[in-house]
């Protein structure tokens, strides 16, 4: 059995995605994925380089060319964000005949065996995704959707495909119309339609298949079940823009490590961030304090 497995990536961002790659390849070393990359297009010297990574691995790649002006009247929100956001919507359609597809983000480390990911029953649902951890954001957005309140709010940056449901649904189409029709609610590109349109058909997922920073950031404020999947992680998220990402020299993600670790795997071993020592003081040094002293502000 196959195990499909597909990325949305732009040139601009190989090194991140030969990361993600290396780590989901070498952590599944007998597993014989189908690996795609949605873009719009790879240059010679990109293709080399993944051709390079899964050289030694029983797995298939191939790259998908996008036309991403579809979506460019959609918004995106975030500045962190791209219109590649987007790119995950072409996935029923572009294997209509596959009962699951794993989606991931190019911006993501996996540290453990995901085959398990491809047996979990749907159960009429139309995907696998884990909870967004950002608490603050997720709650005022599902008011703001005016989602069902016992709709957990999803993170879209791991997502099991139930493909027959959404083609039987048209569940593509009423996202992207929800996403051109209420630009002024889009915080998160496509997450946010995603949410607002699939409300409660959705399985929820263990935190450990997508750890963000929201959750390493506030451990205390989670159940003692969630605090110890975050010590046993399948997949690391590096959520949120500057200076959460581990490439960025002022990161302030504990597991910012792993990041570096795959990055071995790559060509672009000797990659060092540039200096950021302002970065550094304002996020390593002076957050911290902040955050101790934050619930004694104006009282």
């Amino acid at each position: 059995m196959t195990y499909t497995v597909v990325f949305a990536a732009n040139n601009s961002y190989i090194q991140h995605f030969s990361v993600a790659l290396a780590s989901l390849l070498h952590n599944n070393k007998r597993v014989p994925f189908a690996i795609y990359l949605l873009n719009e297009g790879l240059t010679p010297q990109n293709q080399q380089i993944i051709d390079h990574i899964i050289a030694d691995f029983p797995v298939t790649f191939k790259n998908l060319i996008v036309d991403e002006q579809q979506f460019n009247n959609l918004h995106t929100g975030a500045n962190h964000l791209s219109v590649q956001a987007f790119f995950r919507l072409f996935i029923p359609q572009l294997f209509p005949n596959e009962e699951r597809v794993l989606y991931l983000d190019a911006d993501l480390v996996v540290v453990d065996n995901i085959e398990p990911l491809f047996h979990i029953p749907f159960d009429d649902n139309y995907l696998l995704a884990v909870k967004d951890t950002f608490t603050a954001y997720t709650q005022e957005m599902k008011r703001k959707l005016q989602m069902s309140p016992q709709a957990e709010f999803l993170n879209s940056g791991v997502l099991m495909l139930n493909i027959p449901k959404w083609i039987a649904d048209d569940l593509v189409g009423k996202i992207i119309d929800f996403a051109a029709t209420h630009p002024q609610l889009i915080a998160y590109a496509d997450q946010d339609s995603i949410n607002a349109v699939i409300d409660t058909k959705a399985k929820i997922l263990p935190l450990r298949y997508n750890i963000q920073f929201s959750l390493l950031d506030r451990l205390s404020q989670f159940t003692a079940a969630e605090r110890q999947e975050a010590q046993q992680p399948c997949i690391v998220h590096y959520t949120g823009g500057y200076p959460y990402k581990p490439w960025f020299y002022a990161c302030i993600n504990p597991l910012k490590g792993l990041y570096y670790q795959y990055l071995q795997y790559t060509p672009f071993k000797n990659f060092k961030p540039a200096a950021d020592y302002m970065g550094v003081l304002k996020y390593r040094w002076l957050r911290p304090i902040y955050q101790k002293i934050k619930p004694f502000i104006g009282k």
